[in-house]
């Protein structure tokens, strides 16, 4: 059985949030050995738990959350304060754990005697719990720059990958047909069947569309400049394979290819300066833009990697 690392900490959850906003992008990443923090070089890493799987944290910092024995776990960065469990039955989208623009945790539940799907948004500080859509599974979802709104990809089935059968949705709108909204300074990107990455904006107008013969186009991360960080796979594949390009996307929707080839590509830092990827053995490495050259951050391999902005 896995054993917690954080302890219950009363008040000092709330306090703690604060002074563990850290100055730096902050790494967190999945191994045989369970979930670690460190900083954005990889330096000083710091256990969170022995066991769990899909880490993400805040964009601030501040909050990670995993899945770990069928639960969602959420835990300060520092790991020394609270840690919040929502039950089994509760479960977070199929991509990767989301986030709302508050740094609550985006979450899929069946409620009432009905059992009727709905989306959760749950605040680790207080333990509420508000509604943010029913009716189906959200798979993705994207906070909007101010945090005040939420892209949802939304679909009916755990099953059904379709493409066109999934929504994008903005406040109980569906603005488009596809997967993998990030939401960002220039726009909603999203993949747009059958691969192409389109950027639309919050109304679902197209503003830019990147397409690339015999490869499927995905939204990474968006740069403070309005620039967006992308990845495009050898094949028509739902995950990176060994093979996976990084892509930048201008205003224009141009796209220049960063230097390598990686099995996965997970972030960027938001000063343009850097590449946060899996290298073609899956070791974590940062890829500086500037020369092409990559630095490992850690020893062997890790299974999930994210860093906040």
């Amino acid at each position: 059985m896995s054993r917690p690392v954080a302890k219950l900490a009363g008040t000092a959850w709330l306090i703690a949030a604060f002074l563990a906003s850290p100055a730096h992008a902050t790494l967190v990443y999945s191994t045989s050995d369970g979930i670690f923090v460190a900083n954005d070089d990889g330096s000083a890493p710091r256990a969170l738990s022995d066991d769990g799987e899909g880490p993400s944290i805040t964009p601030d910092g501040r909050y990670v959350q995993w899945t770990q024995d069928g639960h969602i776990v959420v835990s300060t960065v520092d790991g020394t304060t609270a840690r919040r469990t929502l039950p089994r039955g509760y479960r977070p989208p199929q991509e990767r754990a989301a986030w709302t623009g508050r740094d609550e945790v985006l979450t899929d539940h069946r409620s009432g005697s009905e059992h009727r799907l709905v989306t959760i948004a749950f605040d680790p500080v207080t333990g509420a719990r508000r509604q943010v859509a029913a009716g189906s599974l959200t798979f993705n979802a994207s906070a909007s720059p101010d945090g005040s709104r939420l892209a949802l990809e939304r679909g009916h089935g755990l099953g059904d990958r379709r493409p066109a059968r999934h929504a994008i949705v903005v406040a109980g709108r569906t603005v488009a047909r596809g997967t993998r909204p990030v939401w960002g300074p220039g726009g909603i990107a999203y993949v747009k069947p059958p691969g192409d990455l389109e950027v639309i904006t919050p109304a679902g107008q197209v503003v830019r569309r990147v397409h690339r013969d015999h490869k499927v186009v995905w939204p990474v991360a968006w740069l403070d400049d309005g620039r967006l960080l992308a990845a495009a796979a050898r094949e028509y594949s739902w995950r990176g394979t060994p093979g996976t390009q990084a892509l930048l996307v201008d205003a224009t929707g141009t796209a220049t290819p960063l230097p390598g080839r990686y099995s996965g590509v997970f972030g960027i830092k938001a000063d343009g300066s850097a590449l946060l990827a899996l290298d073609e053995s899956g070791a974590a490495v940062a890829v500086a833009l500037a020369d092409g050259r990559r630095t490992a951050l850690f020893d062997g391999t890790v299974d999930d990697i994210a860093w906040s902005r």
